[in-house]
């Protein structure tokens, strides 16, 4: 399954170190980020997309507070967060 969250954020180099420090509770969701960036107008306008091997997994990384905590302290507004499933049909790395 695919999840897209927008969100804003202060720091995405502090957002990287951040996912950096958690990679392995981040693996152990399944998780693996297939993009992550900022807008090029507004570097506090942050994108992320993220394929989870299980639905399991998605509903760990929601529910871990830890993990929101340490986004938190990275910069991250967690309240400004626009969480969107994506179809499951989808196009990946696809170069032509």
């Amino acid at each position: 399954m695919i999840i897209k969250i927008e969100e804003n954020i202060k720091s995405f180099s502090s957002w990287m170190n951040m996912v950096k420090a958690n990679a392995e509770k981040i693996k152990g969701f399944g998780a693996t980020i297939i993009f992550a960036g900022v807008s090029k107008e507004d570097p506090t306008k942050f994108t992320v997309i993220v394929k989870y091997a299980t639905m399991e997994g998605f509903e760990a990384f929601k529910n871990d507070k830890e993990l929101h905590a340490a986004r938190a302290e990275a910069g991250v507004d967690l309240d400004s967060a626009k969480v969107t499933p994506m179809h499951e049909d989808f196009m990946e790395n696809f170069s032509g």
